[in-house]
């Protein structure tokens, strides 16, 4: 989040008021465009930092392993962040990216070109060595020898901050804007336009800023940064430029940029870290359809508490130090399309400090538009600490959206359902494992099942995964034991089914139709498939009764030693990512 005190250039007659509305800044998101010949390419770039959630996705296959310091990321390869983290990567020719939380960018194979989903970054390219180019929506910004943020709205469109050099930021129709240090613009939504130019306080830009201060080593730009200061005040001296007292806000149009008073922002800051400290330190029971109005709070980072893993990723939360949910069905609070996070769908979060209890079953519902035209339903997660379902409920979100569960701790659900009717479905254990018995995980026919226990193990006993692509993700052992995948008609350039884990251990199991990836640290099938044999750590472990068409399931593994009745190669075996043999 940043927090910009507008400058106004001193001017021949007096200026227009600029509109105020009431709003916090959010984080931002951009394009840079190649400058120079022979520059090198930045398809490769070492990690030279990373804090807390930063996963390497794989673009082809999308499994995902974490970044580690001096990890290289080698395009077209992902970058994803979560709440409350942050990389940094540094190409050969010393050009430099660093990316805030809750951010998903890539860089392309050859040129200088990389690709930001969503998010924020801060860009550097050293004088000479070719800039470089950030793609983003419909518009980009032309760097060289610059120091440029970049940052998404959270009304789908980006704002570009150059701290020192020059910068140009162009839209596809052709149209752009030339920015020098210590200006900002906003690229309006759906590419239509840009705002006015604003001129914002560099010097305490610079002080708040996480992508200056957060990081183990000093910027390499921070010299011609503070030189830029350094002119800015001079003028601020003569009277060129005037200090507004305003903090520049997170939307605009073709004429106006959003803007709150100072003194007023600092009390409603305060204001409401006050109720959401006090919130986050109280249980809360959701006993009825509504959740309690003032137990739910708008996404704003500065006013969260900062041990909170997940509140600050959603658009609003309702909060509690520990939440028990006893109700038949819960409606939704309201998200309207200003309260998403620029690209990202708006996301709702039941976010408990400690405990997340749900008593019986319970079916959640987006909120209606009380007669208005249909509103987008967001994204559901239920967090906390720990997340506890009674055994035999059921937990349904009906809309077409997506569905988390995610726990600090072990996920264990026994004879539960889970269940969105129309998107998909994530059950997320950050430091434990996830156990399910006779539990059934639906997402729609369409969408993703994702399962990950970054930590621990993943462990399934009877039941039913429902998808059309389905990913297990373990630190420690795959182990899924009669249990039905159900694939219906997903992204048919993924595997239908992927597991990933140091061993993936199967038994009593048909394996889906379509194309099955399953890396583990070794990445080899153990032998004697499907004989009960000791389980291998590291390997595949076919144990008994694993099947594929009916047939037995190491007949589709690529390279399986028996010619005379080897079937098309439709199981890859191959090593954990991360792993070497």
């Amino acid at each position: 989040m940043l927090a910009i005190g507008a400058l106004s250039e001193q001017p021949q007659h007096p200026a227009h008021p600029v509109g105020m509305k009431k709003r916090f800044l959010t984080a931002v998101v951009l394009t840079i465009s190649i400058l120079g010949l022979r520059a090198a390419d930045l398809s490769r770039a070492t990690f030279t930092q990373v804090v807390n959630e930063v996963d390497i996705v794989d673009a082809k296959t999308t499994s995902m392993r974490g970044a580690k310091l001096n990890d290289v990321l080698v395009a077209p390869d992902l970058v994803r962040t979560g709440p409350g983290s942050r990389a940094e990567l540094t190409a050969p020719d010393k050009t430099l990216t660093r990316i805030g939380a809750n951010t998903v960018l890539s860089f392309d194979p050859s040129g200088r070109n990389i690709r930001l989903d969503r998010g924020s970054l801060l860009f550097h390219s050293p004088k000479g060595k070719g800039g470089g180019t950030v793609t983003t929506g419909k518009a980009s910004a032309a760097v060289l020898g610059t120091t440029i943020m970049l940052v998404a709205t959270p009304n789908g469109g980006f704002k570009g901050i150059v701290l020192e050099g020059e910068g140009r930021f162009t839209m596809g129709a052709g149209a752009s804007r030339r920015l020098t240090a210590g200006q900002e613009v906003y690229v309006l939504p759906n590419g239509r336009g840009f705002s006015p130019i604003l001129n914002i306080n560099l010097s305490r830009l610079v002080t708040d800023s996480g992508f200056v201060k957060n990081y183990s080593s000093p910027l390499a730009s921070l010299p011609k940064v503070q030189a830029a200061i350094k002119t800015q005040d001079d003028k601020l001296k003569r009277g060129v430029l005037q200090e507004t007292g305003l903090l520049a806000g997170s939307t605009a149009t073709e004429t106006t940029v959003t803007v709150v008073d100072s003194v007023t922002f600092s009390a409603a800051v305060k204001e409401n870290q006050q109720a959401v400290d006090k919130s986050w330190k109280r249980d809360l029971k959701i006993d009825g359809a509504r959740i309690p109005s003032d137990r739910v709070f708008d996404r704003d980072e500065r006013r969260y508490p900062k041990n909170s893993v997940w509140s600050d990723s959603v658009s609003r939360a309702a909060l509690g130090q520990d939440i028990t949910i006893d109700s038949e069905n819960v409606i939704l609070p309201r998200i309207t399309p200003s309260q998403g996070n620029g690209s990202w769908p708006a996301l709702f979060g039941i976010v408990a400090d400690q405990d997340l209890i749900i008593k019986d079953s319970v079916d959640f519902h987006p909120a209606s538009n009380h007669g208005g035209p249909p509103l987008a339903p967001p994204s559901l997660v239920l967090a906390g600490g720990d997340v506890q379902i009674k055994a035999g409920s059921s937990v349904r979100y009906l809309a077409d959206a997506d569905l988390a569960i995610a726990a600090q701790k072990t996920l264990t659900f026994d004879e539960v359902s889970i269940q969105t009717q129309g998107g998909s479905v994530k059950l997320q254990s950050l430091s434990g494992s996830i156990q399910l018995a006779a539990t059934d995980v639906s997402a729609h026919p369409d969408a993703k099942l994702d399962v990950i226990a970054k930590k621990g193990k993943a462990t399934m006993v009877g039941g039913s995964l429902t998808a059309g692509n389905i990913q297990i993700v373990a630190g420690d052992k795959v182990d899924i034991r009669n249990t039905d995948f159900r694939i219906g008609n997903g992204d048919q350039n993924l595997p239908s089914l992927a597991m990933q884990a140091e061993t993936i251990v199967l038994a009593n199991v048909n394996l889906p139709d379509g194309t099955v990836l399953l890396q583990s640290g070794r990445g080899s099938l153990a032998p004697a498939a499907n004989t009960r044999q000791t389980v291998m750590t590291g390997y595949v472990n076919f144990y008994e009764n694993v099947k594929k068409h009916g047939n037995p399931a190491e007949q589709y593994v690529a390279g399986y030693a028996d010619a005379a009745i080897h079937r098309t190669a439709e199981i890859t075996i191959g090593v954990r990512p991360g792993r070497t043999q």
